[in-house]
C-alpha cells in the first residue's frame, strides 16, 4: 500500500472516528464515544500494518530451529559469580 493511500486511510478513520464520537456525544452526552478514534485506528494499523517492512533488506531471516530457548541448559548456565565482571 502507497503512502497516498495510507495517508486518505488515516484521514478517514479520523473522521470517521470523530463522526461516532460526536454521534456518541449527542445521543448520551457522553464524551466516552470519542474512544471510537483509537479503536478505528488500531483496527485499521491491524489491516494495513505490514510487519517486513520493518525488517532490514540487508540481514538474512532464519526461520527459529526447533530446540532453540531463552533460558540455557543447566549444564551451561554459569554460577552467578562467573556472570560478574570486575
Amino acid at each position: 500500500m502507497n503512502l497516498r493511500r495510507r495517508i486518505t486511510l488515516l484521514l478517514l478513520c479520523l473522521l470517521a472516528g470523530a463522526a461516532i464520537g460526536a454521534a456518541g456525544q449527542w445521543l448520551t452526552g457522553s464524551a466516552w464515544g470519542y474512544l471510537a478514534i483509537p479503536a478505528l485506528m488500531a483496527a485499521a494499523w491491524l489491516v494495513v500494518a505490514d510487519p517486513e517492512r520493518c525488517l532490514r533488506s540487508d540481514v538474512p531471516v532464519a526461520p527459529p530451529r526447533s530446540g532453540d530457548h531463552d533460558i540455557a541448559a543447566p549444564s551451561e548456565a554459569q554460577p552467578p559469580s562467573a556472570q560478574i565482571r570486575h
